[in-house]
């Protein structure tokens, strides 16, 4: 990313990046989760509507596909510019009924 290791911490604590403890070891960021040029595009803000789920679930969300978005992961679709229909999905996510 061409960014410090502080740095990469410093976005992980304000929920910018996405990383699962790994305990005493410290973290791992899944690497679906950058581009080419960076971080993909919207991924902070889908973070901020996934905030009240743990990690875990917010990893399952962005790679499972979803029926709200045609079967796309969310990963998918925020690759292909569908931020607004990631969010959407988001924000029903993890409710009884929803994908």
């Amino acid at each position: 990313m061409g960014i410090t290791r502080q740095m990469v911490d410093k976005r992980r604590r304000a929920e910018k990046l996405l990383a699962i403890s790994t305990g005493r070891h410290g973290y791992r960021y899944p690497a679906w989760q950058f581009g080419d040029s960076g971080v993909i595009f919207g991924l902070d803000d889908v973070l901020k509507v996934l905030a009240s789920h743990d990690n875990w679930m917010q990893v399952a969300f962005f790679v499972s596909k979803n029926g709200r978005l045609a079967g796309e992961t969310p990963v998918e679709a925020l690759r292909a510019g569908k931020l607004d229909s990631v969010l959407d999905a988001a924000m029903v996510y993890g409710e009884h009924g929803a994908e």
